[in-house]
């Protein structure tokens, strides 16, 4: 990862202060992450379901370590829903 080409902002990093030191979010991520700030904030609940499980690993370490995201709660359930789902959702409610 050298120096970035003129013009071109480095990425945010997120968990930079965690055991795995930071990610770089993507674009889906930063969508989820607009959404649950958006849907947290009126007091609704959301559930975000992912086929990725990697991805949903790091979207749980953002809500969970991030300060932007403090009084977000934020749980997760390990067994599927159903034997069509199988991704593991993250449930978040403002705290």
């Amino acid at each position: 990862m050298g120096a970035e080409p003129a013009g071109v902002a480095a990425p945010r990093l997120y968990c930079k202060d965690v055991a795995f030191g930071g990610f770089a979010p993507t674009t889906k991520m930063l969508r989820a992450f607009a959404a649950v700030e958006e849907a947290c904030g009126k007091g609704d609940k959301m559930i975000i379901f992912g086929g990725n499980k990697a991805s949903l690993d790091l979207i749980e370490a953002a809500l969970i370590h991030e300060p932007d995201f403090k009084g977000i709660g934020c749980f997760r359930y390990d067994q599927c829903i159903n034997q069509i789902i199988a991704a593991r959702p993250i449930l978040c409610t403002r705290l």
